[in-house]
């Protein structure tokens, strides 16, 4: 009942509870979020700003209530701009790291051709020769089936036939180093050599187009910051444009609108009275005098 006497008799203060946010310039904003004629228990762990008066409070909250939409305009576009800059450095890093990836696997596979250089010969040697035949696909198939049952040692590194695209898969692995096998896609049109350069030329031009897409990623990754930049100075001009809310000429006098929807106007004292009758009364307004020293009333 005291908190609500103090409101109703307007001696309460005004509290105005906002929150901050950091713009990309490390500025901070204050945005305000709502205003009260007490420090009600769930403010008091947030920020907020305390007026003289709620009447205060109220007024400061709507005069910059069009800037700070502004700001928030502001901030959310400036995420934008960031959001669609880190993802094109992470598309740009993407692409470098897959030609890196492809590069190094091409690099191992064509040193495990190498190193393996006698079993993956005598595997195309043995596939080559069932086709020469006229071996169907299918009884290639069930012939290497019945080597691997048998602890063929050639059969057994090759783990899929697929003749289709003229290839087999061999697993494969360093004879001296502690590294899992794996999996190699052999071509059966040439030796093991011929299969190792082909992954070496394939490995030189992954690292050439791997230095192409550098460059041409750092010259997007500068488009895409100027474009940022760009966009995030034209919204700083669009807020710094606007202005708090322009005082109305009645507001240096004490006002208030009457349930009739007129401005009711007394100076705050003498000065303000003669100033009011001389410069602002005219046709249309309604002019009431009171017989109470200094006061009057238009």
């Amino acid at each position: 009942m005291e908190i609500a006497s103090e409101i109703k008799n307007g001696r309460s203060a005004g509290y105005v509870p906002y929150e901050t946010q950091k713009r990309m310039d490390n500025t901070e904003v204050e945005i305000l979020l709502e205003y009260h004629p007490y420090l009600f228990r769930q403010l008091e762990k947030g920020t907020y700003r305390v007026f003289g008066t709620f009447c205060e409070a109220v007024d400061t909250y709507y005069a910059t209530l069009e800037s700070q939409k502004q700001q928030q305009n502001a901030l959310k576009v400036e995420k934008e701009a960031i959001k669609k800059l880190e993802n094109v450095k992470k598309d740009q890093e993407r692409r470098i790291l897959e030609l890196e990836y492809s590069k190094e696997e091409k690099m191992v596979m064509a040193d495990l051709i190498i190193h393996n250089k006698a079993i993956v010969d005598a595997a195309i040697q043995v596939i080559c020769s069932a086709l020469a035949r006229k071996t169907s696909w299918e009884d290639v198939e069930r012939m290497h089936q019945d080597a691997v049952e048998k602890g063929d040692a050639v059969a057994s590194a090759i783990t899929k036939l697929d003749l289709q695209n003229n290839r087999i898969i061999m697993r494969l692995k360093e004879e001296y180093e502690d590294i899992p096998p794996k999996d190699v896609p052999i071509s059966i049109d040439t030796n093991a050599f011929g299969n190792a350069c082909k992954f070496y030329h394939g490995m030189k031009a992954a690292a050439e187009k791997a230095l192409r897409t550098e460059v041409a990623a750092k010259k997007a990754i500068r488009n895409a910051e100027d474009k940022a930049t760009t966009t995030i100075k034209k919204v700083n001009i669009n807020v710094s444009s606007v202005k708090t809310r322009k005082e109305m000429w009645f507001e240096k006098f004490i006002w208030f609108v009457s349930s009739e929807k007129y401005v009711v106007l007394t100076g705050r004292d003498a000065t303000q009275n003669e100033l009011l009758v001389k410069k602002y009364v005219f046709y249309t307004f309604c002019f009431s005098p009171e017989f109470v020293c200094g006061v009057l009333k238009t």
